[in-house]
């Protein structure tokens, strides 16, 4: 938006965007040239005046300015009392125009990348396999992940060597991947940094462990919370991830543990684990202080579903607030679930 004798140009290339302002876009107010230009996106515009909007211009000191809106893509939101609509041309004061385009674009032929010749290392291919998966990222972050797991034990080894201390929660993602294809053939390096000296290394083994599902790793896992120098929710998280009930009486404990993400950790854990033991004590924890407990301590009863339903009921006599609302909530949740056209008849 230009204003007083002034020009203002905003030109955005891509992405869902929202803009909300006084006045507008595109806008040339009191003798000014305004021009806004989206290039791609599904976006929303709104503004606080009714006047102007999207592409307008008014008249000041005798003549007019120039406003211009193009959005030339997307499935856009106007305000009510604007002039604009998708896929729609408008003209709106002294020489304002706006234009909203559904231009049906082609798709840009992907770069076709062929290790042979382009991407040949292990180290390369994860570069592009830890890309944000979007948009034009897209199929070259699919290519790359599947070139990973074509690699192989190559793939392993260089995760193992280089990349589990990584912060990045993108590495982490191809990490995931990679390691939930070859869960046998990773399962060795990860049990053996499960004791490693850097913390982010031990914290990212534990979460993968869970990831792939090693029922192995218990035993391991159960070893490392007994460890001060591991932080339990994360390995809370990997035993619900696993999802045995077997180890479910190690987890009692951390429902009363001062740290509050601890104990959303074990009660998310309990609940994955549908450990019917674990009823009582997560009726316990829905009258915990902190609500983000107690909404986790009834997810999970509710989780366990029908198990829960007797002992939820035996205590609407003996909770009080806020535990009441919890077990009745908890109880309403189940019983949607439990009813069937079956159970009715």
């Amino acid at each position: 938006e230009g204003h007083d004798l002034s020009c203002g140009i905003l030109l955005d290339k891509r992405g869902d965007d929202s803009y909300m302002i006084s006045g507008g876009q595109g806008i040339g107010l009191n003798n000014s040239f305004g021009m806004f230009i989206d290039s791609e996106g599904n976006d929303h515009y709104s503004s606080t005046e009714d006047d102007l909007g999207q592409g307008s211009a008014n008249s000041s000191r005798g003549f007019g300015g120039v406003g211009i809106f193009l959005d030339l893509e997307g499935d856009d939101g106007y305000p009510k009392v604007s002039s604009a609509e998708n896929g729609s041309l408008w003209s709106s004061g002294i020489w304002g125009v706006g234009m909203d385009l559904s231009l049906e674009r082609k798709e840009e032929e992907e770069e076709q990348l062929e290790p042979d010749t382009l991407l040949k290392s292990v180290k390369e291919i994860f570069e592009v396999a830890s890309l944000w998966e979007v948009k034009e990222n897209k199929k070259k972050v699919r290519w790359a992940r599947e070139k990973l797991i074509e690699f192989g034990m190559e793939a392993v080894d260089y995760v193992c060597e280089e990349k589990l201390a990584t912060k990045s929660g993108l590495e982490l993602r191809a990490i995931q991947e990679l390691a939930q294809a070859m869960s046998d053939s990773i399962l060795p390096c990860l049990l053996e940094h499960l004791e490693d000296s850097v913390p982010r290394v031990r914290d990212n083994t534990i979460r993968l462990l869970g990831k792939i599902n090693a029922k192995e790793a218990i035993p391991s896992l159960l070893e490392a919370l007994r460890r001060e120098e591991n932080k339990p929710r994360w390995i809370l998280s990997a035993l619900g991830d696993i999802g045995e009930a077997e180890p479910a009486a190690h987890i009692y404990s951390y429902l009363e543990n001062p740290d509050e993400p601890t104990r959303i950790a074990a009660a998310v854990a309990l609940g994955k684990m549908k450990d019917v033991k674990s009823i009582p004590k997560l009726i316990g924890s829905v009258g915990d202080h902190k609500f983000t407990v107690r909404s986790a301590a009834e997810n999970s009863l509710v989780s366990i579903g029908d198990s829960a339903v007797a002992p939820l009921l035996e205590a609407l006599t003996d909770v009080g607030t806020p535990a009441l609302i919890h077990v009745i909530h908890a109880l309403g949740r189940i019983g949607v679930d439990l009813d069937t056209l079956e159970r009715r008849t």
